[in-house]
């Protein structure tokens, strides 16, 4: 039987729920108002990410210089692969 982890975000916040399928792609965001589920929601992966990654490679751009932004786009929805714009490094979801 598998865990179930429980992120708890409580008022109205401006959030990006795409973000939590970067920590696990097979996530459920319970939405709760008045102590009961209103709604589920599956968020897919995000086609663009920007400072959320790190590009592991060293000898790409954003290693060296720190004021360019680490942008990552999504390559295989499947496998979670997203690309480097810089350096075409590749960095699966899960895995690295």
């Amino acid at each position: 039987m598998g865990r179930k982890d429980i992120i708890k975000i409580e008022n109205n916040v401006d959030f990006d729920v795409t973000m939590l399928a970067l920590i696990d792609p097979n996530v459920t965001v319970n939405v709760i108002e008045d102590e009961h589920i209103v709604r589920k929601v599956k968020p897919e992966l995000p086609e663009r990410v920007e400072d959320v990654i790190k590009c592991k490679n060293p000898r790409c751009i954003t290693s060296v210089e720190k004021y360019i932004p680490q942008v990552f786009t999504l390559v295989n929805r499947e496998l979670g692969q997203y690309r480097c714009q810089y350096c075409d490094e590749i960095y699966t979801v899960g895995k690295d």
